[in-house]
């Protein structure tokens, strides 16, 4: 359902060959070193997320909305190879922001996570085999984008990513694809955890329980310990006398804890798979929440080795700086 089929790869290289010179430059990657024949291999059932770049790579100043890579002028294609079609990847949530233009100096850029793996037409970087992701990006929308100079900008194309998913690793992870390649798990990994979608943490809970040395269960248990650690707001149905309202959920810190642990032990295999961007947004939200409720030194020596990680990594320095900023605040710091 919504699997729309595109064009095929020869229409992102006529966009290639055909927009005009522009001040930006848009790259998708993924935060892992490639094989030798230049693709980027996942695990099966390993969610892809990956990372997006807009920088401005002229000598002027430019101006674009800071929510660039979060609207509709994204456009993502991904092909497998063997397949003549492409089909156009559609996120399960979209934005509606007002417009915030933010002008990037000569070296800039604006950073964005996108899951890849699945969306609104389901799993389509699942089966086995080798699939190129195109990146385009309309820059001209209401003027979102233009050198503060004037300069004129069009369309901006990154280089195709070439992803390779390897075969089940064991009967357990073959026997666990029916279950996860499901549009409600596909959703929780996507969105990064759900307090509502109790079927699909059912699959998860299995998952990191079956296969636990297997990325995916990092996926998992993230997605598990953020919905444990962190207390939200959820409606409730009307099917009652009380009628509709929003609850909160309460925090089960020990279990939350522990499915941290057990997605973010190691934190240089945590970023490979999670992204840099990810991996830094949920352990600041965890951090945070157990912070609030007592585990401020817990939460400061894991936002400590996040920091120590993405330094490590050559993360960019100020994003490295705010992390041992939050540490500071939590009490942990030196």
């Amino acid at each position: 359902m919504g699997n729309i089929p595109w064009f095929d790869h020869h229409a992102f290289e006529q966009v290639r060959q055909y927009s005009a010179p522009s001040p930006l430059t848009l790259s998708l990657r993924v935060s892992r070193n490639p094989d030798h024949e230049g693709a980027y291999r996942y695990g099966m059932l390993e969610p892809v997320i990956g990372e997006l770049k807009l920088a401005n790579t002229s000598t002027d100043p430019v101006m674009v909305d800071r929510n660039k890579l979060m609207g509709d002028d994204l456009g993502i294609v991904i092909q497998r190879e063997g397949e003549t079609e492409a089909r156009m990847h559609r996120p399960y949530m979209k934005y509606c922001m007002r417009p915030e233009p933010v002008v990037l100096q000569p070296g800039e850029a604006l950073y964005e996570q996108i899951p890849l793996s699945s969306g609104l037409g389901g799993w389509q970087i699942a089966e086995p085999g080798t699939y190129r992701v195109y990146a385009a990006l309309r820059t001209t929308t209401g003027g979102a984008a233009a050198s503060v100079a004037g300069t004129p900008a069009g369309q901006v194309m990154a280089v195709p990513l070439t992803l390779r998913v390897e075969h089940p690793a064991s009967r357990e992870q073959e026997r666990l694809a029916d279950d996860v390649c499901t549009d409600t798990v596909g959703r929780v990994l996507a969105l990064g955890g759900s307090r509502v979608l109790y079927g699909a943490n059912d699959v998860l809970r299995e998952v990191v329980d079956r296969i636990p040395d297997e990325a995916v269960a990092k996926h998992a248990a993230a997605c598990l310990a953020l919905a444990e650690t962190v207390p939200g707001k959820v409606m409730q149905g009307g099917g009652d006398a009380m009628g509709p309202r929003v609850d909160l959920t309460t925090a089960d810190t020990e279990s939350g804890w522990q499915r941290a642990e057990q997605a973010y032990g190691d934190l240089n295999a945590a970023a490979e798979t999670f992204g840099h961007i990810r991996l830094t947004r949920n352990i600041e939200h965890i951090a945070r929440s157990l912070d609030q409720q007592g585990k401020s030194e817990p939460a400061a020596q894991l936002v400590g080795g996040l920091a120590r990680t993405l330094e490590s990594r050559r993360v960019k320095p100020g994003v490295v700086q705010r992390v041992r900023n939050l540490e500071q605040q939590l009490g942990g710091g030196q």
